[in-house]
């Protein structure tokens, strides 16, 4: 289940490239492309939960992918939400990093 997860985020991140580097754009590219975070970060966080927090980062993942996604997806902003990713971003790669 980790494997169909981080499948699902490499994908996110070729398209995401992609798109921005030759700027392809394609009706609901605003949907779609989101949409692939949003599905990676669930199969993360609950492969996380599934082995209870044995790698904590990426339950992390999944949770920077989850609010980033429905934050693209459905356009609203939250107080600091800048702030909010990035110090969630920061957290998750510590955590990766360290293997934890």
């Amino acid at each position: 289940m980790r494997y169909f997860g981080l499948l699902l985020l490499s994908v996110w991140l070729c398209l995401d490239g992609a798109k921005t580097i030759f700027r392809i754009y394609f009706p609901y590219d605003h949907w779609i492309i989101p949409g692939f975070a949003l599905f990676a970060g669930i199969v993360l966080l609950l492969n996380s939960f599934r082995n209870f927090f044995g790698n904590l980062g990426l339950g992390l993942l999944g949770i920077w992918l989850i609010l980033f996604s429905t934050l693209e997806i459905f356009r609203y902003a939250l107080p600091y939400n800048d702030m909010t990713l990035a110090i969630l971003g920061f957290a998750t790669a510590f955590f990766i990093l360290i293997k934890k």
